[in-house]
């Protein structure tokens, strides 16, 4: 499949933000503070780790920064989170998505508004999209959905988890990395090669690492190696609104080519690649009858709970570096402390009593990513989990359990 690479070549300074001003807290960490003044309460989106901005790319310190700040974006509320991209100067995959979703909304009740034989009248022709809908289509931001009687559109992306912090030229910095995630994979450089992204042959360059998605959605692996969950959409009485919640788990040994010629296999590789996200959508029918997003979503309310672990062959006597025979298995990935729960380590399990509203999220969870070994030692085979979940949307019916 082609891919499209955006890249803006011009050198700017590179700003660091620490957000906005903050009220000092002891152990704890907010991501929406309340600031004074004149006598007015104005919120406003402050993450924890200071952000950097280059040509419109956020850069990050360190993983733990980055995925800190991603959590932080999906617990806030998405009208103060995008401000805060205004404020630095950037503009993300995720922003454009909820300025869509608005765009459409507005369509639909300016068409529910009209008299009952103007109704008559547009209901006859076919349906239309916003401007914002159509420039992020053409510009390959968003990608509508082609199932029939649905109007729906998800972001053009290989892992989707990342459209908070990407930007609209799919690049990201974290550490000394950056990453441009694609519609099918994901190319990683050093930040002094970032030149290396307008070339034409980036999986021959010894400098690239890119991975490819044949499916990025529900990917189909090994049964061991695979814990996605998805089931059909409840409906309200009126079915007119129907609201799902699922997981997207699997993971994979990254096959590649090292610099000696040789190539890792599913039995031995410095990497692992795993996708672990919770997912919730929430949708109605809008004018025409097709189903579109919803815009006032209630609240949903996650309980999970989970256990994973990978191979190793740092157990093996016989050998310094690489793979060997002998191998062993972990159950343990670092974590950290998140907000807005600083007294639970998030996102790992377990999770409880954790409250979203919004809509198309994909929220992340350990041991989702790409893990390099930290030692000589390869794995020996990808993450492996087990556990449960429930998802309660408020005001309705709809209960959702999991085990795997």
């Amino acid at each position: 499949m082609k891919r499209i690479l955006y890249l803006i070549a011009i050198a700017i300074s590179v700003f660091s933000f620490n957000a906005c001003e903050r009220t000092e807290l002891s152990e704890t960490v907010n991501s929406v503070q309340t600031i004074e003044q004149s006598d007015l309460n104005v919120a406003q989106f402050c993450p924890s780790h200071n952000v950097k901005v280059e040509n419109g790319m956020m850069i990050f310190d360190s993983k733990i920064a980055y995925d800190v700040t991603l959590i932080e974006i999906l617990h806030s509320n998405p009208e103060l989170v995008e401000e805060w991209y205004k404020s630095i100067g950037v503009e993300t995959f995720y922003q454009v998505f909820n300025q869509v979703v608005k765009a459409e909304n507005a369509i639909d009740s300016h068409l529910r508004s009209l008299s009952e034989s103007e109704q008559e009248y547009w209901k006859k022709q076919p349906e239309y999209h916003s401007a914002a809908y159509d420039e992020a289509i053409v510009n390959g931001i968003l990608i509508a959905s082609q199932k029939e009687g649905n109007s729906t559109y998800d972001y053009n992306l290989a892992d989707k988890t990342v459209a908070p912090l990407i930007n609209t030229i799919r690049l990201v910095q974290i550490e000394d990395k950056i990453y441009q995630y694609n519609d099918n994979s994901i190319v990683i450089v050093d930040k002094e090669d970032i030149d290396l992204l307008k070339s034409k042959n980036l999986e021959t360059n010894e400098k690239t690492i890119v991975i490819t998605y044949d499916d990025c959605n529900l990917k189909s692996v090994n049964s061991s190696y695979n814990w996605t969950q998805i089931v059909d959409f409840k409906y309200t009485t009126s079915n007119r609104h129907r609201a799902r919640f699922w997981i997207d788990g699997h993971s994979e040994l990254v096959i590649h080519k090292f610099d000696d010629g040789s190539w890792s296999n599913d039995h031995c590789s410095d990497y692992i690649d795993c996708t672990f996200y919770l997912r919730i959508e929430c949708q109605k029918k809008n004018f025409w009858g097709n189903w579109v997003w919803e815009t006032d979503v209630p609240s949903t309310t996650i309980n999970a709970s989970w256990n994973y672990n990978y191979g190793s062959y740092d157990s093996d006597p016989y050998i310094t570096y690489g793979c060997g025979l002998y191998d062993r298995d972990i159950n343990y990935v670092p974590s950290y402390n998140c907000s807005p729960n600083p007294s639970s380590i998030c996102p790992t399990s377990p999770i409880n009593n954790l409250v979203l509203v919004g809509n198309g999220y994909y929220y992340p969870v350990t041991p989702h990513g790409r893990w390099h070994t930290a030692t000589a030692y390869f794995f020996s085979h990808p993450f492996e989990v087990h556990g449960n979940a429930t998802a309660t949307i408020e005001g309705c019916s709809y209960i959702f359990n999991y085990s795997w």
